[in-house]
């Protein structure tokens, strides 16, 4: 459950494994094992010490946010995500080609996804199913040669050419020009958000 605390006066307190939410005399209690995470919208609440301890051991976060309702300040643990720990395994993957493994992997996902929507497209458009199962195949070609790219600017190229399949085959089948990211018609605005 996510706590959010937007009223002026509120005062957040911890009392017996719960976390205690008072305001004008009343109080609410919420065990602190149903609790994920606290969103304060407000400049005018309290939080005890006390709480703050107990919602760090419970590795819950606590997030601020400006009048604005833009965040200002996170409180969490300082084990429980092991920050340091991951910009460390970050750096390795980067020195020792790890990094770029994953990426290739994440953008052969992505194309072969693409492959797989032509062929879902041409359940919808009967009449050019040939042509959609063609460019699958083109794209899932490309997918496929990619996984033996050794350096980004090979796996971009083969995205790049994947990618002008794909969109020239739904262009010709839906009937709609291409992808522009500025499209302003329902079916280009979709399929633009999908794909991003």
């Amino acid at each position: 459950m996510e706590v959010v605390v937007k009223d002026y006066g509120v005062f957040l307190g911890y009392s017996r494994g719960a976390l205690v939410v008072r305001k004008r005399g009343e109080a609410r209690r919420v065990p602190l094992h149903q609790v994920d995470r606290i969103w304060i919208l407000t400049g005018g609440a309290a939080v005890s010490s006390r709480l703050v301890r107990a919602l760090s051991r419970n590795l819950i976060d606590v997030v601020f946010f400006d009048g604005r309702g833009e965040p200002v300040a996170r409180l969490f643990p300082p084990d429980s995500n092991g920050v340091a720990a991951h910009r460390r395994a970050q750096y390795e993957a980067y020195f020792n080609g790890r990094g770029f493994e994953l990426a290739k992997l994440v953008v052969y996902g992505k194309v072969a996804n693409q492959s797989r929507a032509l062929r879902r497209a041409g359940q919808w458009r009967r009449e050019r199913y040939g042509e959609l199962a063609e460019a699958a195949d083109e794209v899932a070609g490309l997918a496929g040669e990619m996984l033996k790219c050794g350096d980004a600017q090979c796996v971009l190229s083969y995205e790049g050419a994947a990618a002008s399949a794909y969109w020239a085959a739904l262009s010709s089948a839906f009937g709609v020009p291409g992808r522009s990211p500025e499209a302003s018609d329902p079916f280009k605005r979709l399929t633009t958000a999908t794909a991003s």
